[in-house]
């Protein structure tokens, strides 16, 4: 049979017909879901799902015109010629049949693959293993200001901060910064003699390459010169021709200077794609540059960076650090507001940067953090990562996603020996503490107890190191070693009636229940509610008689604490056990339908989590297993006493189930 033949009997039979009835009613019903789903309260993806079951119901729909409504014909019309019956098998097609099943197998097959892709495109999360670049580093030396005047000076750091921009936005190498040589020689400074930031970057870093320069004042011009030298300093690869401009104006230099830096290292022609489309105005990056030293309070260091902002309209930086501000401060007081101040702020910055490769990925981590994507954003800063592997803030940074957002503590270790911490001054880096903290705690996920002790317990016992005392603690009640529990809280004045003090027992009694050890847990609690009575105590006694089980003698406390919170998901969640506990089943049951009630933007799973811990409370491993679920999608996080960490939870930890909490965004 000629084609032309197949569908002349194609549309004598109307299969034409009814396959454009099922394209347009298709189409329609599209355009209708696209614009509906979101009034509707359906998911995100709902037009996505439509167009999946549309698509595979195509050659099924195909297949069911055929059986139903031709094939009936087909044999009346097959007997009408002669036949005095119509052989069956697969071994006998018409060429009729023939024709159509070739067409519906290969319609069939183009489905299955268009659908792969959706599937691949829309619902398979690519979350990429860590591979630490190991190309050559180029280290970038401070300019000298050999002007005379030292109201220069902030010109040389200007200088070095342009060109590490440039390679490191031109993906030439990892580079090697003045900034990150300074904290450097701060941490080594008792193991370095002379102190030079050259010793640093030769020993340390091994670069392939320096730069380092200088720059004067001559006949009314300010000049720059720069040199590129090897690894050892002790070959000049390149001196750069020198370049002059206004001293009024010596970013027009910086930006000449790293144009032929950039000629110089890159070999092939590529569109630049800076952090930042333009030079900042000068007396804005003086703002920015007083913003970030440490010894700017939370206050000053916003005002700084909106006196950045203010003049500069165009500055990258200071925006995108705004964002993170007031996101940081959503995580750390739970502040809806503080959301979506950063969320607001990102949205007014996001359509500027379009073209910009860097810029553009910042702005698409920080929405993967405000929408609770927690692979993405793993994604994202990893790229930020492998930019800038030793700048301080920023591998603290990536180690905290590593464990607290996509629970990859494997990867921790990686991450923190990208930077030696031999023989240093920690008091000198409180960016290094914090990395101290997250490996200890990552360490602590993998079960390395005695590791976690070796390297923390040689530390000075002071006021810079308390925060490695909880990772510590942990790590003796989970090798049943509480002489030495007993011992730091003694020697740190625990024992006292501080709401430290009640914090710290409460915590090391929560991390003896996750232990199995029923009684030293009840020393640890009874240890808070023998504190004296004071107003702020009421939370912490009311958690130790919860774990306890005394839940007769916490529940008035859980509810003095609820009148005064009224909205606190915790302490609600807590009641409500609570008040089950104790028989109260109808006021736990209107309690939990409050904080059902509760949910707004910007909670990453919170309710969710807590309603987990009520089913868990009450033995509902499915419903506590469903929420945790849909807490981990929202974007809640691995903290140090959530899930696995939770004693609500322990019985449900060998579980394949828990695991696949776990594993979530692996």
């Amino acid at each position: 049979m000629k084609i032309k033949s197949f569908l002349k009997e194609c549309r004598e039979k109307d299969v034409v017909k009814k396959l454009s009835i099922y394209a347009v009613s298709s189409w329609l019903l599209i355009q209708v879901v696209a614009v509906m789903w979101e009034p509707l309260g359906l998911p995100a993806k709902t037009v996505t799902f439509l167009i999946l079951i549309l698509l595979i119901g195509f050659p099924i729909y195909i297949f069911i015109i055929w059986r139903f409504q031709i094939e009936p014909i087909h044999k009346k019309e097959q007997v009408e010629m002669g036949a005095q019956s119509v052989p069956k098998g697969k071994d006998y097609l018409t060429p009729f049949q023939k024709i159509y099943y070739s067409i519906l197998a290969v319609i069939s097959v183009l489905v299955i693959l268009i659908s792969l892709v959706i599937i691949k495109n829309n619902f398979v999360q690519e979350v990429p293993t860590l591979e630490i670049k190991k190309g050559n580093k180029i280290g970038v030396l401070q300019f000298g200001n050999n002007t005379g005047n030292a109201s220069y000076d902030i010109v040389g750091k200007m200088a070095a901060d342009w060109i590490v921009h440039g390679i490191t936005e031109k993906n030439i190498a990892q580079v090697v910064s003045p900034e990150i040589v300074t904290d450097y020689t701060n941490i080594l400074k008792a193991s370095i003699s002379p102190q030079r930031s050259e010793n640093v970057l030769q020993e340390y870093f091994q670069p392939a390459k320096i730069i380092s320069g200088n720059y004067y004042l001559q006949n009314g011009k300010l000049l720059f010169q720069c040199t590129i030298t090897d690894g050892k300093m002790d070959k000049t690869l390149i001196t750069l021709e020198s370049v002059d401009c206004s001293p009024e104006s010596p970013l027009d230099c910086i930006e000449a200077l790293k144009q032929r830096i950039l000629g110089y290292l890159i070999t092939e022609d590529q569109d630049p794609y800076n952090l930042e489309q333009i030079p900042p105005n000068f007396e804005a990056y003086e703002y920015l540059l007083t913003a970030k030293t440490e010894s700017v309070s939370e206050e000053e260091y916003l005002d700084l960076l909106n006196k950045a902002i203010d003049a500069d309209r165009d500055y990258f930086e200071p925006k995108v650090l705004r964002v993170a501000y007031y996101f940081n401060q959503g995580v750390a007081y739970s502040d809806n507001q503080a959301f979506k101040k950063s969320d607001s702020l990102l949205k007014s910055i996001g359509t500027i940067t379009a073209n910009n490769k860097r810029q553009a990925n910042i702005l698409n981590g920080y929405r993967s953090l405000l929408q609770g994507a927690n692979d993405r954003v793993y994604s994202y800063f990893k790229k930020e990562y492998d930019v800038a592997p030793f700048d301080m803030k920023t591998n603290a940074s990536f180690m905290v996603i590593a464990l607290q957002y996509v629970y990859r503590p494997e990867e921790v270790d990686s991450i923190f020996n990208e930077i030696s911490m031999q023989t240093g001054d920690l008091n000198n880096c409180s960016d290094c503490i914090d990395r101290l903290y997250i490996k200890a705690r990552s360490d602590l996920e993998l079960e390395r107890y005695k590791q976690v002790i070796n390297f923390i317990k040689p530390l000075p016992d002071d006021e810079n190191f308390e925060m490695l005392k909880a990772p510590l603690l942990d790590a003796y009640v989970r090798i049943g070693d509480f002489k030495n529990v007993d011992s730091i809280l003694e020697k740190n004045n625990y024992g006292s009636d501080s709401e430290n003090g009640m914090n710290v027992n409460l915590r090391v009694g929560k991390e003896c229940l996750l232990a199995d050890n029923r009684e030293q847990a009840n020393k640890y609690f009874n240890k808070v509610l023998q504190f004296p009575d004071r107003n702020n105590d009421t939370k912490f006694k009311a958690r130790a008689n919860y774990y306890k089980e005394d839940y007769i003698a916490a529940e008035p406390l859980f509810e003095k604490i609820n009148e005064a919170t009224p909205n606190n998901e915790e302490n609600i969640t807590l009641l409500s056990i609570t008040y089950e506990k104790n028989g109260k089943k109808e006021k736990a049951a209107q309690l939990i339908t409050k904080l059902d009630s509760l949910r707004s933007t910007y909670q990453y799973g919170s309710i969710d989590y807590q309603l987990a811990r009520y089913s868990a409370a009450l033995g509902k491993k499915p419903e506590t297993i469903n929420y945790l679920l849909k807490a981990v999608a929202s974007g809640y996080l691995y903290g140090p006493s959530e899930y696995q960490n939770d004693p609500h939870f322990k019985n449900f930890l060998d579980s394949s189930d828990f695991d696949k909490i776990l594993t979530y965004w692996h």
